[in-house]
C-alpha cells in the first residue's frame, strides 16, 4: 500500500502529502485522531505548502532589489501616516490569508 500511496500522491502532484502521510497516519492512530482530522491536516500542509512556494516563487520572479516589510517600515520619515492603523490593517490581511 506503501508503493501505491506514493505512486497516487505524485500522479496528483501531491508532493507534500507523498513525504508526509506516513508520519501524519502513524500520529493519528497513536492519537486516535478521526479519518476527516487526518485527512483534513494532510491537506492543509500541502496547501501551505503550496502557498510558500508560491510567495516564494513570485517574489524571485519580481527582481525586486531588496525585501522590505511593515516592520521595517519608517513612519517617522511620513508623519502623515497613522502607524498604528497601517498595522492593524497588515494584522488584518495577514489573518485573513
Amino acid at each position: 500500500m506503501n508503493e501505491k500511496m506514493n505512486e497516487y500522491c505524485q500522479k496528483l502532484n501531491l508532493s507534500v502529502i507523498a513525504e508526509s502521510w506516513s508520519t501524519f497516519a502513524d500520529q493519528a492512530a497513536k492519537n486516535n485522531v478521526p479519518y476527516s482530522s487526518f485527512l483534513f491536516s494532510l491537506l492543509e500542509t500541502e496547501v501551505i505548502e503550496r502557498q510558500q512556494r508560491t510567495t516564494k516563487t513570485l517574489i524571485k520572479l519580481s527582481k525586486l532589489p531588496f525585501r522590505k516589510t511593515m516592520d521595517e517600515f519608517d513612519f517617522t520619515v511620513q508623519p502623515s501616516i497613522d502607524e498604528r492603523r497601517v498595522k492593524e490593517i497588515n494584522d488584518f490581511i495577514i489573518s485573513n490569508k
